[in-house]
């Protein structure tokens, strides 16, 4: 029920978005529904009026002379209602469709909006393929119940009560008697409506699974060719998109029979109609007139009906549908506020008594840090012990569980996301290009840069030199993900950009990892010169790296086990040493 109630206010919030399209639209369907009745009344009439069908039976019965005025005053409301029906509803057609489709660019923009509030961790175990299908997929999916339901149902629904109320009035057995095969039909659409939420439900994940599969076999290729995985891996997507289609194909055949019944049977309102009209017109209780009137009613007013069951099936999985996009719309965000009183005037972080996991795993237990504004502070340990996880929740990743991290004395709850943004650099060994020129990758942390200043920090950066070798240089487009230049390039670029961003405080988490050593000592020597004044924490797993550090601190287990400068922690016997003895011996060798 809740799951309902809010599809239900969030396609209520769409409407309004283009409420004044959207009420155009409805008034013109129902002018349309209007013009569909009026030939109806033309001919059966209603309490005094006289129809078409009635004037002309008694004329034909009576032999008497036909009045030509009246038949072509009332064929001409009829014709005119013709014509124009089918423009009205072709504008509203036209008007819906376009609200539509500025709802669903709202509905994009909505969970693109989520996403740049969401924690940076949750983003990151979103898997793209059901990302993708949520915003692509699904939101298209929507475009037939938002364009259609105002124009057609609307003027379907009113058309179908006027037309059945027409044919009470007309002679109320009748009426009950095209309603026998039309409550037959029904129970038939209610079993094929039977279940009908799960399997959409369960379509939507086969979907999502086949987009997820696709896009891990895509990347994974080159592994996949280079380890002879082609058979298992193309099994798999092979299983995958067997699932994605026969999901429907299951669904289909379920609903085949009941649905094959419902549209066979409920237009057969004759089948009632013929043999009880027939004998109320035997015994004189109805009129000629009323009979094929009631005919003309049932046969016109079936076909509405049948239009509104054969978007039954659409109605009943917009929940599902709607449910998957309000997946991102009301994803968990980041607790900030949008204004602060108080912002950082220095940038010494402080971690006090934090504690966090992912679900229900603890990874940091009652850690607590004080890293001074403008040194170079250095995270070691073991693979898991946790430096990735604080440096993340630095970042703003993630909220702590418990405890808090304040930068310059500032809880960072109480920064707003874009001032935090504006502070901190983050530059992980999982680099990311977007498929524009360098310029254009590098400029996106600055977006006033000129081509001077990003030239000048790619020189500073050690990178200048390799891009004047591409063969357009700056302007290279570096492909999808920066697929077309190496990775130790990529890495390259995307610390250069972090440092456009000139920000006071630079998290570097492994980001000389696909780096070779003589570019790696161009990087740490030409960082030296950036980071000046600037508080620099950086995660390394070449231990080389890091003995100039103001402060190295070394996890384990998700702890701080030892803190101190390179000197200091090789005089004692801790984790530390044996660490920088281990990588000792690996140079060795």
């Amino acid at each position: 029920m809740k799951k309902k109630n809010e599809t239900i206010s969030y396609i209520v919030e769409l409407v309004k978005y283009k409420k004044w399209m959207f009420l155009t639209s409805t008034i013109l369907a129902i002018i349309n529904a209007v013009l569909i009745i009026v030939p109806y009344i033309m001919l059966s009439g209603i309490g005094s009026f006289v129809g078409i069908l009635e004037r002309l039976v008694n004329d034909v019965q009576n032999n008497q002379p036909f009045d030509a005025s009246f038949y072509w005053l009332r064929l001409g409301i009829m014709i005119g209602c013709v014509v124009l029906a089918p423009i009205f509803k072709f504008v509203s057609t036209a008007i819906s469709h376009a609200a539509t489709f500025h709802a669903l660019k709202k509905m994009r923009m909505d969970m693109a909006m989520r996403l740049s509030e969401m924690p940076l961790g949750d983003i990151e175990r979103l898997n793209p393929g059901t990302v993708k299908g949520i915003m692509v997929e699904r939101v298209d999916a929507c475009e037939k119940i938002l364009a259609h339901i105002v124009p057609e149902v609307t003027s379907g629904i009113l058309a179908a009560i006027f037309l059945l109320a027409l044919m009470f009035i007309v002679d109320w057995r009748l009426g009950l008697a095209s309603f026998a095969c039309v409550l037959i039909g029904l129970i038939f659409f209610a079993f094929m409506m039977r279940g009908s939420a799960q399997s959409a439900q369960y379509c939507v994940d086969k979907t999502n699974e086949l987009n997820n599969t696709a896009i891990d076999y895509i990347n994974g290729i080159e592994v996949i060719k280079v380890f002879g995985k082609e058979d298992d891996s193309y099994e798999r997507f092979k299983k995958a998109a067997h699932e994605g289609a026969y999901c429907f194909i299951d669904w289909m055949r379920r609903c085949l029979v009941p649905q094959i019944g419902g549209f066979v049977i409920a237009p057969y309102t004759l089948l009632g109609i013929l043999p009880i009209g027939a004998l109320l017109y035997m015994n004189n209780q109805l009129s000629l007139s009323g009979l094929i009137m009631t005919i003309v009613l049932s046969v016109t007013a079936i076909g509405f009906l049948l239009v509104l069951f054969s978007y039954s099936d659409d109605l009943k999985q917009i929940q599902v549908t709607i449910g998957e996009v309000l997946r991102i719309v009301h994803a968990d965000t980041l607790d900030r506020p949008a204004d602060s009183k108080e912002l950082p005037k220095t940038f010494d972080v402080s971690i006090e008594n934090v504690d966090f996991g992912y679900d229900s795993k603890e990874v940091l237990h009652n850690v607590s840090l004080n890293i001074k504004s403008g040194t170079f502070t250095a995270f070691v340990g073991p693979s898991g012990a946790g430096k990735s996880t604080l440096a993340k929740l630095i970042a703003s990743y993630y909220d702590p569980n418990k405890g808090s991290i304040k930068i310059g004395g500032v809880n960072l709850k109480d920064i707003p996301l874009e001032k935090y943004n504006e502070m901190i650099s983050y530059v992980s060994q999982n680099n990311y290009l977007f498929n524009m020129s360098i310029y254009d990758n590098i400029r996106v942390a600055k977006p006033s840069a000129t081509n001077e200043e990003i030239e000048e920090v790619c020189k500073k950066c050690g990178v200048d030199a390799f891009i004047r070798t591409l063969e357009n240089g700056y302007n290279t487009i570096v492909g999808s993900k920066g697929n077309s230049i190496s990775g130790g390039e990529r890495q390259r670029i995307t610390i250069a950009r972090a440092m456009m961003k000139n920000a006071p405080i630079i998290v570097l988490d492994e980001a000389t990892a696909y780096t070779d050593p003589e570019n790696e000592a161009l990087i740490e020597k030409s960082l030296s010169e950036l980071i000046k004044n600037k508080t620099l924490i950086v995660i390394a797993h070449r231990l080389n790296t890091i003995t100039n550090a103001d402060k190295i601190v070394v996890f384990n287990d998700g702890r701080i086990e030892e803190e101190g400068t390179h000197e200091f922690l090789l005089k004692g016997n801790g984790l530390y040493k044996k660490m920088w003895n281990s990588f000792k011996e690996s140079e060795v060798k």
